[in-house]
């Protein structure tokens, strides 16, 4: 089992790497500042886990029944409005973009739906064609809890870059969201 805490600050997400992006994909009052808020990557509290089973079976072929699962806060975001014409007078690049905090707010000072997702793995040995020669037969499940529950294992958060509206709704991120599974074969010799 695992636990992080993070705390990480920065006075721009560095979203691109180009400096007219990272001037655009932020969220401000003043476009000139340089305050010291949230990082858009800053995931609070993140917890983990791992268990494995093993079985040998025929000897020296084993079976290993394998979890691993996660849960974490949600990811920040700011609440903005299109405000740049107003307070700033023609401001080529920002105007009408939602990217102004109100006064007093401060960036990333909101965080979304936390998220948690657990993955299987079962992996059989089988002999193989020679001597110590071996297959690996396996199964991911990637995400099982959506597998089992539709409702389960859904991230939802804002999309880039985390400026919103208020009243916006959280958008479900499609790929993580969605169940797995592979099926595969390793020869080993």
């Amino acid at each position: 089992m695992g636990y992080a805490y993070n705390d990480a600050k920065d006075v721009s997400p560095m979203t691109s790497s180009v400096a007219f992006s990272n001037y655009l994909n932020r969220a401000f009052f003043d476009p000139r500042e340089d305050v010291l808020s949230t990082s858009n990557y800053n995931i609070e509290h993140r917890f983990t886990f791992t268990t494995t089973w093993r079985k040998d079976l025929l000897d020296k072929y084993p079976m290993n029944i394998a979890l691993y699962g996660s849960h974490n806060t949600g990811r920040p975001y700011s609440i903005t409005c299109d405000g740049t014409i107003n307070p700033y007078g023609f401001t080529p690049y920002l105007d009408f973009r939602d990217v102004v905090l109100a006064p007093g707010d401060k960036r990333n000072d909101k965080t979304g739906s936390s998220w948690t997702k657990v993955d299987f793995r079962i992996d059989v040995g089988i002999p193989g064609f020679l001597g110590d020669d071996k297959f690996s037969v396996f199964m991911i499940v990637d995400n099982l809890g959506n597998m089992i529950n539709d409702s389960w294992g859904i991230l939802n958060q804002h999309n880039f870059p985390r400026t919103v509206e208020e009243g916006t709704s959280e958008s479900r991120i499609g790929d993580a969201s969605r169940y797995e599974v592979r099926f595969g074969l390793r020869y080993v010799f």
